[in-house]
């Protein structure tokens, strides 16, 4: 319901034309709340026609929508409201009175895994730090020529290639979960829409942050230094992604823009991946980020500093991941299982198609019709 609070009367009766609403008793009036209001309505879907419809025949609360039976209903049909009104309504009804479910208890497995990535991405920084601490290149020495291609180069290709591929295989399990996890009466155009818009935002902070440490200084005086150069290769593989965050998720917005929710769908099943990728990007470029901070610790203050700096960053890491982890485990229990199984095997049939490099205008074309026919279930 909306923001304002009705408390009903005993024996109240609804003003709708040739219907009455069951009385109610006093225990029951005092619990009886959640105000119709247009913002509310709007916001779930219902369309400006039905909801005057639904002020004029004097339906104003959620529970009044909850006490209508078959005749009121037949009522409201035959007085213009639309079978997707309808749906929106009795889904606000039931959102009010379903309860809460109890918290999802910690998984072991999930918190393991999350570890392990959060050891994986700090490693590096790790290492670089302790060679400019510890080993024969340190913080005054500048690489030569050689060394710069066996330390620097060749490994950091290997990087940004093995980067490039982990987006790539996981770009689409963010818009295959939306997918599959998405409710009946929500408007999916509208939902990618925001979810690219609140992508490209962050991804455009995090880049002005990002471009203005690889511009204004270095942690070590000597530019040519390992840690030196792996400060930078760490913020550039992190300025890569959220660009591209940035410029994908601008050009989705232009072409979703034009179109309607049937056209809409069929585009979103057509590009996928391409709707995902802006948001593991947005991971990803943090994933970057971090370790070039810790290595700014390493060479500007002192090797302690940086290894607390790094054990920060595995638990940062790891608490994201475990988010990450939850949300795609999470499922919608007010979808049928008919609907679930359908949605299941469409999602499963999207990431494998989203992980080639390219596919045929026949597959392009089954896909999005599958998502189409299955939208409004």
């Amino acid at each position: 319901g909306g923001r304002g609070r009705r408390r009903a009367e005993p024996n109240c009766t609804s003003r709708m034309e040739g219907s009455k609403v069951p009385a109610v008793s006093p225990a029951e009036a005092k619990i009886q709340m959640g105000t119709l209001t247009d913002a509310s309505m709007a916001q779930a879907g219902v369309s400006n026609a039905s909801v005057a419809l639904l002020q004029k025949q004097g339906v104003s609360t959620v529970d009044e929508v909850e006490a209508l039976g078959p005749s009121e209903w037949a009522h409201l049909y035959a007085s213009g409201l639309t079978i997707r009104d309808q749906r929106a309504l009795t889904a606000m009804a039931a959102g009010h009175t379903q309860s809460m479910p109890d918290p999802q208890p910690a998984n072991l497995k999930l918190n393991v895994y999350a570890a392990l990535v959060g050891i994986a991405c700090t490693a590096p920084s790790v290492l670089i730090g302790s060679i400019n601490e510890f080993g024969p290149f340190g913080p005054e020495r500048a690489l030569t020529y050689e060394e710069s291609l066996t330390h620097v180069f060749l490994p950091g290709c290997l990087y940004l290639v093995v980067s490039v591929a982990v987006v790539e295989a996981y770009r689409s399990v963010f818009s295959t979960d939306v997918l599959k996890e998405r409710s009946s009466s929500m408007s999916l155009r509208d939902a990618m829409r925001g979810n690219l818009t609140n992508m490209a935002v962050v991804a455009a902070l995090l880049l002005t942050v990002i471009i203005a440490m690889m511009q204004v200084d270095k942690p070590l005086d000597e530019a040519k230094a390992l840690l030196s150069q792996w400060y930078e290769i760490f913020l550039f593989a992190a300025m890569v992604p959220c660009f591209s965050s940035v410029v994908q998720a601008s050009m989705l917005l232009l072409y979703i823009e034009p179109l309607d929710e049937a056209a809409s769908i069929q585009f979103i099943g057509t590009f996928v991946d391409y709707f995902g990728e802006p948001s593991f990007a947005v991971i990803f470029g943090i994933a970057n980020f971090i370790p070039a901070m810790s290595l700014w610790l390493f060479g500007s203050y002192s090797y302690a500093v940086g290894l607390v700096s790094s054990f920060a960053m595995v638990l940062l890491i790891r608490k994201v991941m475990l988010t990450f982890m939850y949300l795609m485990h999470w499922t919608n229990e007010t979808l049928d299982e008919a609907t679930r199984k359908e949605r299941t095997a469409e999602a499963l049939a999207m990431r494998v198609a989203a992980t080639r490099v390219s596919m045929s205008p026949t597959k392009v074309k089954r896909l999005s019709s599958t998502v189409s026919v299955s939208a409004g279930l």
